[in-house]
């Protein structure tokens, strides 16, 4: 694909070293590293399709300026109408960060997941959250934290919380 066939607001990455390894679940999802500003718009649409309360721009900002190794984000080409051209378009993402607590102990968070409902109950949401974990690994984190409301009751979820030690906190109801 060309760097002509892209919206200007989807970076052109070719770049390896930004390029998240291995394949995910569909192997024409290119999965991508936090690189610039020009992506918080559609972390930012992804997300805040299921969030009960939205999130501020520096929220997001907080977590892909600091953490940006954290961030990963997953593309596909999606033909343009009436053209042999494609663009590229963010259909998944997971926002997370690697910060040293007290004695030492660097602690992972993941602080938001979203994949487009058109390509939920693909695993990409489950490829996401293993590469977020190796990449807060790959930071040195010793433990991981993940919140979730309660009123979200889908599968992945309930798949996902029963990954991590129960240690929930209702504080949203």
């Amino acid at each position: 694909m060309s760097e002509s066939s892209l919206p200007s607001s989807i970076p052109v990455n070719d770049d390896e070293s930004f390029v998240v390894g291995g394949t995910g679940p569909e192997e024409n999802i290119h999965y991508v590293t936090y690189t610039d500003e020009r992506m918080l718009p559609d972390i930012q649409r992804l997300v805040s399709k299921d969030l009960s309360e939205p999130y501020s721009i520096f929220t997001y900002r907080y977590f892909v300026h600091n953490w940006p190794d954290q961030c990963i984000c997953g593309y596909v080409d999606v033909p343009i109408p009436n053209s042999s051209e494609t663009r590229r378009e963010m259909i998944a993402t997971i926002v997370s960060k690697a910060e040293d607590m007290e004695f030492g102990v660097k602690q992972g968070y993941i602080a938001m997941l979203a994949v487009d409902k058109r390509y939920r109950k693909r695993g990409i949401g489950s490829y996401l959250v293993q590469k977020g974990i190796e990449a807060m690994v790959r930071a040195g984190c010793g433990e991981i934290m993940l919140e979730t409301e309660v009123c979200h009751h889908s599968k992945f979820q309930t798949d996902l919380l029963l990954n991590f030690k129960k240690s929930i906190n209702c504080i949203y109801q």
